[in-house]
């Protein structure tokens, strides 16, 4: 199990996603089962444990259909009588693990995010996972990242913890050098701009880093695949610095034809009584 902690906006759930992709290129057996989610306080359906052990359950019987067969006649008999709730839910996710992982050549990748979002039960919901991890001898893989984890104990010896500052330069570097050679397998006008690109690193706020330098790799994706090469270079040097120029940015590049549509779209979103 591994846990990733670091202030909002320090690059807690780009890390997380990392590491699961450099672990699944060592791995040589082909039978990996990838399970995530993500917590969100302002969701209903995603701020407590019914919400993970439900989309885990989901997740599991669509990568693995044939684990059905173990669970239908309990479900069946859950939802007829109405007792389909957070700890039914667990025993559930438990059981169809333990089922897969009968298989020896089995593994299972599971990475929770925003923990500190799970309003209800969040220890309980820890410990539930971690003791999972025990019980199947370390084949099922656990990533938590979040704002912290003091206080929360683990007792396994397979326990380890990464602490994330607000800026991290050398995983922003990574970060950027990774997007923009994605960014030159569409536009090869590109290659070669990732020292550019990392230079500017420099200038962007304090405020929430890491979010800012994610923004604008994608406003870059946006807005730059027909760009020269001068273009490019262009861009790289105006990134906006702090969110407040990036959202402006953001709207100053749509068009007129389109900005009606786009403004009533967020104002959906703005007013929205659950996230959209």
């Amino acid at each position: 199990m591994l846990r990733i902690s670091g202030p909002s906006g320090s690059g807690t759930t780009a890390t997380s996603a990392q590491i699961l992709t450099a672990l699944l290129n060592q791995v040589e057996s082909g039978d990996i089962t990838c399970l995530s989610f993500s917590f969100d306080k302002n969701n209903i359906r995603a701020n407590a444990p019914f919400g993970l052990y439900l989309a885990l359950c989901r997740q599991l019987l669509s990568f693995r259909p044939q684990l059905f067969q173990h669970i239908s006649f309990v479900s069946n008999f859950l939802t007829k009588n109405g007792i389909l709730n957070s700890t039914t839910l667990w025993v559930t996710v438990r059981s169809l693990v333990t089922y897969l992982l009968d298989d020896r050549e089995a593994l299972v990748y599971c990475i929770i995010d925003t923990v500190d979002d799970c309003i209800v039960s969040k220890v309980e919901m820890i410990d539930r996972m971690q003791g999972l991890v025990a019980l199947t001898n370390g084949r099922f893989k656990l990533l938590l990242s979040g704002i912290g984890f003091l206080g929360l104990a683990s007792e396994s010896n397979q326990c380890w913890d990464i602490a994330l500052e607000l800026r991290n330069r050398g995983i922003e570097e990574q970060y950027v050098r990774d997007r923009i050679r994605k960014l030159a397998l569409e536009n090869p006008a590109w290659y070669g701009l990732e020292d550019i690109a990392v230079g500017q690193l420099d200038t962007i706020s304090a405020e929430s880093p890491f979010l800012l330098l994610k923004l604008n790799m994608l406003l870059l994706e946006w807005t730059s695949r027909h760009s020269t090469r001068k273009g490019l270079k262009q861009k790289l040097r105006q990134q906006p610095t702090t969110l407040r120029g990036y959202y402006t940015q953001v709207m100053d590049n749509i068009d007129d034809a389109n900005r009606n549509v786009v403004i009533v779209a967020l104002r959906w979103i703005v007013y929205a009584i659950r996230p959209l």
